[in-house]
């Protein structure tokens, strides 16, 4: 970080991971209490997965205010499912 180059990633970084982190802090993950590899790995997994759905439902929220984001999510899920459906190529 010594370098003006590195110093400018690691603005650019900020915005961009360092919010991610201080979500989970507010979420209770100051420490793990867990033991092992794979049980913080899990924890882990488990916070990115609470992080994802909250982004979504907050993307859901904003794009479409006047409907509830569980319909918004629906939708979008049915649309997904209904793309992984149709025959690729054929």
């Amino acid at each position: 970080m010594g370098t003006p180059d590195g110093q400018a990633i690691y603005k650019e970084r900020a915005p961009a991971a360092e919010w991610v982190n201080a979500g989970m802090r507010n979420r209770g993950l100051y420490q793990f209490r867990v033991r092992g590899l794979v049980a913080v790995r899990a924890v882990v997994v488990l916070h990115a997965l609470v992080h994802n759905l909250f982004q979504t439902i907050r993307r859901c929220a904003h794009k479409h205010p006047q409907r509830p984001w569980t319909d918004t999510l629906r939708e979008a899920a049915r649309k997904a499912s209904e793309h992984n459906r149709e025959p690729q190529g054929v």
